[in-house]
């Protein structure tokens, strides 16, 4: 079984055995999906890249109930790469209302689950890399006390491609991502 595979396996358990074993009055699950659309930066280009996301999140409810962690874990398509980025994110609200808009900022790591451009060439490592992503939504509370939300966010991912020679060198080419994210979920 591949390494990611692995990981993405124990981070889902992680994730789910946290939202299954606490109350509802302490965890708060959350759904998303969302469209990126931006670029990739290499030492020598830009290549424009779009593509759509799906995440959970365990929100955690805290003794301030406007700062709200979470802890979360998603899959991430962006044309030829796939991605399944980890990592911890906090929602601030901006009032007390039902209604209200709140910043969001998250940061973690997301490990490459699979690139097409490489997947047939020999000696090529595909890597992933850290990643943040501040942001602005606005959420809306349903009469059930779930909350819809909508958010823009900006994503910087680091990413690094490995290319072994049969000499023995390794050549290294390191890029970032730099998308716009829109997202839309519902918070359980």
């Amino acid at each position: 079984m591949p390494v990611f595979l692995q990981r993405f396996i124990n981070s889902a358990v992680f994730v789910l055995t946290l939202v299954l074993s606490a109350s509802s009055q302490v965890v708060r699950p959350s759904l998303s999906v969302g469209f990126m659309n931006g670029g990739r930066a290499t030492t020598s280009n830009f290549y424009f890249k779009s593509g759509l996301s799906a995440s959970v999140t365990a929100f955690i409810n805290t003794v301030n109930p406007k700062i709200t962690p979470g802890f979360s874990i998603g899959v991430e398509r962006l044309d030829s790469e796939t991605l399944i980025p980890v990592g911890l994110e906090y929602q601030v609200l901006l009032s007390d209302k039902a209604h209200t808009g709140f910043l969001t900022i998250g940061g973690g790591y997301a490990f490459a689950a699979k690139n097409e451009e490489y997947e047939n060439s020999d000696g090529f490592d595909y890597q992933g890399g850290a990643f943040f992503n501040p942001g602005w939504g606005y959420r809306w509370t349903l009469n059930s006390g779930d909350h819809l939300f909508v958010a823009i966010k900006y994503k910087h991912q680091f990413m690094k491609t490995e290319f072994h020679s049969q000499g023995m060198d390794v050549f290294t080419d390191r890029y970032n991502y730099m998308l716009l994210h829109f997202t839309t979920g519902i918070i359980f």
